[in-house]
């Protein structure tokens, strides 16, 4: 088999279940990943015979994709900021979004020194792991509820041998004391239970439910509880950046006005969508 067609059987089995530019995108991953080709070599090579066993890898992926499972879990990692985060189902997978929080907090604090910054619900510890990379000088602490999670996080940092102090903990109802803290920044869950039956099943099939829903009774619960940890936490001026349900931008902005936060700004993802939010202590 040829990549070209190889590509073919790709966008024929995958066109179903995903936009076409995600299919491309899919190939491509797979296709770096088992040949280590850039895209270009992946256009020079097109018709050029895969060897015997590396055709039997891409085919298994493909026959794996077919079964929804996302491609990140397959091949065990996914590109965050620049940077290679292991992945696998006992953290969600870092997406694109994240990566725009992520690099809100690190252009509007690359000028300051020293900052004290806590990562809620680090996950697999992608935020964390950039922000302590790329605004360096700081102290990171990150806190997980999922022991399994805290482990892929341990194991990202351990890659690019940044020191961040992981703690298990549930910020719904803290046991730890912490210290003093500048940047509070958090991707909680957020999506309704009632918004699964329009997801992806690679999301709802693969993905950990508790790092993703909340209840319809109670949507923002984690934002009034990074609220409340912020009011005890925060130095004076500090802020927090947390990502939102593009649904209750307006609810969660009024949330943390309500609870005394200043400067309170909602910014948008790449769709124009309420994604983000940032408070001042």
């Amino acid at each position: 088999m040829t990549l070209a067609e190889l590509n073919s059987l790709f966008r024929n089995q995958l066109v179903s279940m995903y936009p076409s530019q995600e299919v491309e995108n899919i190939f491509f991953l797979t296709v770096n990943f088992v040949l280590k080709y850039s895209k270009i070599d992946i256009h020079l090579n097109s018709e050029k015979e895969i060897p015997s066993y590396k055709e039997k890898i891409l085919v298994n992926i493909l026959s794996r994709l077919n079964r929804s499972e996302p491609v990140q879990y397959i091949l065990g990692e996914t590109e965050f900021y620049g940077l290679k985060i292991k992945t696998d189902p006992r953290a969600l997978i870092p997406r694109p979004e994240t990566e725009l929080l992520t690099d809100i907090v690190i252009k509007e604090n690359s000028d300051r020194n020293s900052l004290s910054i806590i990562d809620l619900c680090t996950g697999s510890g992608c935020i964390a792991i950039a922000v302590s990379k790329y605004l360096t000088g700081s102290v990171l602490t990150a806190i997980e509820i999922s022991n399994s999670a805290l482990e892929l996080a341990k194991e990202n940092a351990s890659l690019y041998q940044v020191h961040i102090n992981f703690i298990k903990d549930d910020i719904l109802s803290p046991e730890h004391h912490y210290g003093k803290f500048d940047i509070i920044v958090s991707n909680p869950p957020y999506i309704r239970n009632s918004e699964k039956n329009i997801m992806h099943r690679n999301v709802t099939d693969y993905e950990p439910e508790k790092a993703l829903f909340v209840e319809d009774s109670d949507p923002l619960i984690f934002y009034r509880a990074i609220s409340y940890f912020g009011k005890i936490y925060l130095n004076k001026g500090g802020l927090i950046y947390a990502e939102i349900n593009e649904v209750f931008g307006k609810k969660v902005k009024e949330l943390f006005r309500s609870a005394g936060y200043k400067l309170v700004k909602i910014y948008k993802d790449f769709n124009n969508k309420d994604r983000f939010i940032k408070a001042k202590q």
